[in-house]
């Protein structure tokens, strides 16, 4: 469900993520292990202590011939290759080598990320033994061409392992000799537990000899060696180059900037009202200057920016004559209600009346005209310019006593006014323009909705109880009749609820365009950055089902994906916009701090997981990004410049100074 104060819901944070996801995933490759060794040498607890999945016990194992099994959990990109309840009798052994021989054969055949990668041939410590059969069959399997680690289950002790020497001695030609490991702890008295160890080194060994396919996604599933998952991580975002970071980010832009659609205002008043002043006070672009101006009607022009998501129909030469106020109120309504036929997303989304206090009265025309705006459903907020003092002002009195069917009267002083060298009135009132402007948005469409919701209800009532009234009519001609009208009624509900459904639609657009208003204008940074900490709130969705358990290494590199459409996102609701080299140089700083705990977030602590760590990393990184735009925002409101590399200095010391008081609030 969309939260109520956005367009962008839960659900579309989710498939933010899941892009994210697969897009990593697929360059993850597949790493398929062969492992070898009698029954009870440990191969089940080896497997669980090093992907932290019970694979030998999930039932899921796929049988490839009599002797061998196939594991694989959904989604992940490790196969194991099993020999379950194996005996090392002569005739089994034999056997079981022709069949492994061909499966290696034919998996080499076939794409690099089928082949059988690396066997891990296991004897347990414990048995104090290393059979002859063994032996041979080690021997058997390296000429196959394929990596063998040896892997000396159950060591208790390595230093004061007998068989560990014994075979580090046979010239067995394996990769890295013998790896003894401890896969679980082993509690020797109440006081005394042996801890389990060896199993970084075995990844560490493994990672080493696989091919590339292959090493990424056992990186990516192992959840022993955390400095290895950090390491290629590491190397992601060093891949991650400045021009693919600048590719997502331009491309998140683009995305957000179409989703969030477009505001459209109609900004009507008489010749030096002072509307262009106020339409470059407020969303920063000179109407006068732009040349952009579209003909729409003869009295009305279309005005838009290639980098504002705000489209203004203005009235221009207006003049003081009550027949031609009288044609361009008509041409006014007339492409109201047309707007409002289209898509949604060409709606007038509110009017901005404008009448100057200098002019010291409001034509009869002019009240007419306001009126009748009233009653197209549109909002309506008298715009009363270029008013020096409002406690002193006639008009903003009269206009208030005449009643009339508007959303507010606002009075403003667009620029600042200087009264002699050192004097100046300065500029106020915008900002409640942009409140109560931002308040009505979803408002009248949100009533529209309503309204056919209700009359959707009443015409279901009556088609029901025409259809009840059909079906009781025995006499023939009435009961045709009632037929026809019951019909003619359900007729009229199906196209009510065609009208719930554009409602909705129309309801929805209209957050859009909220969201378009809220970028575009330069004036009330607070209501931007605070829009903005909403859809913050949202991308924790995103990254918190990247720290789930189930996500892994995948998931951690998702996070940095859903980071990125973060910071485009924001940066876009903030009305910014930003080279790409400035961008980059941002979050590969940020990503070097939180990279660490990113890979974390799959790493078991005390049986358990902490998938908080991505949403955290994530709230500190966009959180950092706002507080340095509020200060960047403010200082050019205040006519300061900041320069790209003050304003990087400020996002990438606030993200270490949110780290800094995490930790020192955790301890």
């Amino acid at each position: 469900m969309a939260d109520k104060n956005t367009n962008y819901s839960n659900e579309q944070l989710r498939d933010t993520f899941n892009k994210q996801y697969e897009s990593f995933a697929k360059d993850i490759g597949q790493c398929n292990i062969l492992l070898l060794g009698k029954t009870g040498v440990g191969k089940s607890t080896l497997v669980n202590a090093v992907f932290g999945e019970e694979l030998a016990q999930t039932g899921t194992g796929k049988p490839i011939t009599q002797d061998i099994e196939q594991y694989r959990q959904p989604g992940s990109p490790i196969t194991l290759y099993d020999t379950p309840g194996l005996e090392l009798t002569g005739e089994v052994i034999q056997r079981l080598k022709d069949k492994l021989a061909r499966l290696i054969d034919e998996k080499r055949k076939q794409p690099i990320e089928n082949h059988i990668h690396v066997v891990w041939f296991c004897i347990s410590e414990r048995s104090s033994r290393f059979e002859d059969a063994e032996e041979e069959w080690i021997k058997d399997i390296v000429k196959l061409d394929v990596p063998v680690i040896i892997v000396l289950t159950q060591t208790y002790d390595p230093k004061r392992s007998k068989l560990l020497d014994f075979i580090k001695k046979r010239d067995l030609l394996v990769d890295d000799d013998v790896i003894p490991v401890l896969a679980e702890p082993v509690q020797i008295t109440d006081d005394f537990t042996i801890t389990r160890h060896g199993l970084e080194h075995l990844v560490e060994v493994t990672a080493s000899i696989l091919p590339e396919v292959a090493r990424k996604a056992f990186i990516a599933e192992q959840k022993v060696n955390v400095n290895l998952k950090i390491s290629e991580a590491e190397k992601y975002l060093c891949h991650m180059n400045e021009e693919e970071f600048g590719k997502k980010v331009q491309n998140e832009y683009k995305s957000y900037a179409q989703k969030n659609g477009k505001c459209n205002a109609m900004v009507i008043g008489l010749t030096g009202a002072g509307k262009s002043t106020l339409i470059n006070a407020v969303f920063g672009f000179e109407i006068a200057k732009t040349g952009t101006g579209k003909p729409i009607t003869e009295k009305i022009e279309e005005h838009s920016h290639p980098d504002s998501p705000v489209t203004i129909y203005d009235t221009p030469g207006l003049e003081v004559d009550e027949e031609k106020i009288k044609r361009t109120k008509e041409e006014v309504v007339k492409l109201i209600a047309e707007k409002r036929k289209q898509d949604a997303k060409e709606h007038i989304h509110f009017v901005w009346y404008c009448i100057s206090d200098n002019s010291k009265r409001i034509q009869n025309a002019e009240e007419e005209w306001i009126k009748d705006l009233a009653k197209q459903e549109v909002p309506v907020i008298i715009v009363l310019t270029q008013t020096y003092n409002p406690e002193r002002s006639e008009l903003l009195d009269f206009i208030k006593n005449l009643n009339l069917p508007v959303d507010d009267l606002i009075p403003v002083l667009a620029d600042p006014f200087p009264i002699t060298n050192d004097l100046k009135i300065p500029a106020y009132g915008l900002e409640k323009l942009i409140k109560v402007t931002y308040s009505l948005f979803p408002e009248q469409a949100k009533k529209a909705r309503i309204a056919a919701q209700a009359a959707a209800q009443e015409a279901e009532r009556t088609a029901r109880i025409a259809g009840q009234a059909a079906a009781q009519e025995t006499e023939r001609t009435a009961r045709i009749a009632a037929r026809a009208a019951a019909q003619e009624a359900n007729k009229k509900y199906r196209i009510a609820k065609e009208e719930v459904r554009k409602a909705w639609i129309a309801e929805e657009t209209e957050v859009e365009a909220r969201t378009a208003f809220i970028s575009a204008q330069k004036v009330d940074v607070d209501l931007k950055i605070s829009e903005a900490e909403k859809y913050l709130n949202l991308y924790l969705a995103g990254a918190a089902l990247a720290g789930s358990p189930l996500s892994g290494f995948v998931g951690g590199l998702a996070t940095a994906g859903v980071q990125t459409a973060m910071v485009a996102h924001l940066t876009y609701i903030c009305g910014l916009k930003f080279n790409n080299s400035f961008l980059w140089a941002i979050y590969a700083a940020c990503a070097s701090v939180s990279i660490p705990t990113l890979m974390l977030t799959s790493i078991p602590v005390i049986g358990s997981f902490r998938p908080r760590r991505a949403t955290l990393t994530t709230y500190l990184m966009g959180k950092a990004l706002l507080i340095a735009y509020e200060k960047y925002l403010k200082a050019q409101n205040d006519g300061e410049e900041m320069s790209e590399s003050e304003l990087s200095k400020i996002i990438i010391d606030s993200y270490k100074n949110l780290w800094k008081v995490r930790k020192k609030n955790k301890d």
